[in-house]
């Protein structure tokens, strides 16, 4: 009986410290609870620092997108600039008048397609002109003189001139401007001509010309009148890192791209008026169009645009590092960047394009 009770006390204890042996200590516990902890940490700083770089990859991604859109965007108006201003290889304007629902845009100004203004924050605003119709350069001669400043005219019916059509008037005389007006009434007339009329206030043509432009003058006989199609008159600047459209007919203004943080242009010039090849880059003179010489050596604008992150970099050691120069726009300029507040924090890129004034050259036979 004692031996028996001996045998299970001995069995009992043995179980007990099997028990004990196959369970975790308040030592192993805390060891595993500090290594897990370790774990999550190092996680959340993976995360955080793969979150980071994706943001900028992202952002970078953006900045190729925003400066594609922004140089198609002015390729395309530049490649435009100065459709229906040119006949016969020569230049209608060397100044213009034009209104547009009540506003002046030009007023015997100097007509320049394609402008650069300097901008004192050392960027630069592109203005382009342009006319839609193909067939604008190929305009009709006036069959008889103005009674008055754009009073009533004759063309042939050939023409095709209808009321509604924007049309470019220009002067065989030398000294006065071209008018942008809008035909009020065609009528019809004996001999295969039309007359047109410019007396209501629609589109170009204002309420009272004398009132608008005092110092116009008649157009005299075998003066050109073409239809312009449409007329585009648009300017492209920088503000608040965004390239902005603005049409000048109707103020309205379009975000190109966002992410743009400089518009540079220069004027591509040639060595004389008869020569094609670019002799020089110009910038602009403030906010003066070129003179008369300059502008017939025209040939290409080049563009320089920098885009930016706007992802914020972290500073590393109290100071920003993300950019450390300013990147380079072409040989001896870099971006303009010392106006903008903490710019080592954020990343750049610039790209830049020449583009081709392929209408002022094709109407100069160049």
């Amino acid at each position: 009986m004692a031996g028996t009770q001996a045998f299970r006390s001995t069995s009992l204890l043995r179980r007990s410290r099997s028990l004990r042996q196959t369970g975790a200590t308040l030592v192993e516990l805390m060891v595993a609870l500090l290594v897990g902890l370790f774990v999550v940490i190092a996680a959340m700083s993976a995360a955080q620092t793969f979150g980071a770089v994706g943001r900028s990859q992202d952002g970078q991604g953006g900045t190729a997108v925003a400066a594609m859109a922004s140089l198609g965007a002015l390729r395309y108006d530049l490649q435009m600039a100065g459709l229906g201003f040119f006949s016969d290889a020569t230049p209608q304007c060397a100044t213009i008048n034009a209104q547009a629902a009540g506003a002046v845009l030009a007023n015997g100004a100097v007509f320049q397609a394609a402008r650069v203004d300097r901008m004192p924050d050392g960027t630069d605003r592109l203005e382009v002109i342009f006319g839609t119709s193909v067939n604008a350069g190929a305009g009709s001669r006036t069959l008889s003189p103005m009674t008055g400043p754009m009073g009533t005219v004759t063309v042939d019916a050939g023409s095709n001139l209808r009321a509604g059509e924007v049309v470019l008037l220009s002067s065989p005389l030398t000294g006065m401007p071209c008018t942008v007006a809008t035909v009020g009434a065609a009528a019809a007339q004996a001999g295969g001509r039309t007359e047109l009329r410019f007396e209501t206030a629609t589109g170009f043509t204002p309420g009272s010309w004398a009132g608008t432009f005092p110092a116009l003058a008649p157009y005299p006989d075998a003066s050109s009148i073409a239809a312009l199609g449409e007329l585009v008159w648009r300017r492209y600047a920088v503000r608040n890192d965004a390239l902005v459209m603005t049409d000048m007919l109707t103020g309205v203004e379009v975000t190109v791209a966002q992410g743009v943080a400089q518009l540079r242009a220069q004027y591509g010039l040639s060595a004389d008026a008869a020569s094609a090849g670019i002799a020089a880059w110009q910038d602009a003179a403030g906010n003066q169009p070129l003179g008369a010489g300059d502008l017939a050596r025209m040939r290409a604008i080049r563009i320089g645009l920098v885009t930016v992150n706007t992802q914020r970099e972290r500073a590393q050691g109290g100071s920003c590092d993300a950019t450390g120069t300013a990147p380079e726009l072409w040989a001896g300029e870099s971006a303009n960047l010392s106006q903008r507040p903490d710019w080592q924090c954020f990343r750049y890129r610039a790209y830049a394009a020449v583009i081709g004034l392929r209408n002022l050259q094709w109407g100069q036979r160049l």
